[in-house]
């Protein structure tokens, strides 16, 4: 039981790492591809902070769920949550246009904060929850 949900759980933290980044570069590319072959101008779409936020809140939410059913995980987030900072540097600096001013600094880390700990505290618990009971194939 537990080495099905693993493997289903990993396979999910991989798509969540690989697919909003492929994502975003078709998009910017597809918004290239068609200011050279038109007249017709887009803008490239403004730096959502909020959303890169809970991108990165749902991947350690995964993460922390995942690592007690396949502990090799632990070795392997550090490298995901590293590219992953880099993809977003390499995001703001060149497929984003200006970032979206709607937050402001102050309400940008109180919120981080805020949905950090609820993110923590959900895994902590999902792990204290898998570590303390008894699965029921060993029943």
């Amino acid at each position: 039981f537990e080495d099905v949900a693993a493997f289903y759980l990993l396979r999910l933290v991989l798509s969540d790492f690989i697919l909003p980044k492929l994502i975003k570069i078709v998009m910017y590319l597809l918004v290239s591809a068609v200011n050279k072959m038109t007249r017709f101008q887009l803008a490239l779409s403004p730096y959502n902070v909020a959303d890169s936020i809970i991108e990165i809140l749902y991947t350690q939410g995964l993460l922390y769920l995942t690592v007690p059913l396949f502990p090799f995980l632990a070795m392997i987030a550090p490298l995901l949550l590293y590219f992953n900072f880099k993809f977003e540097k390499f995001v703001l600096t060149t497929l984003k246009g200006k970032i979206d001013a709607s937050w402001k600094q102050e309400e940008t880390g109180t919120y981080f904060v805020t949905f950090y700990c609820a993110t923590l505290m959900v895994g902590l618990c999902a792990n204290y929850y898998w570590l303390t009971t008894e699965w029921p194939c060993y029943a």
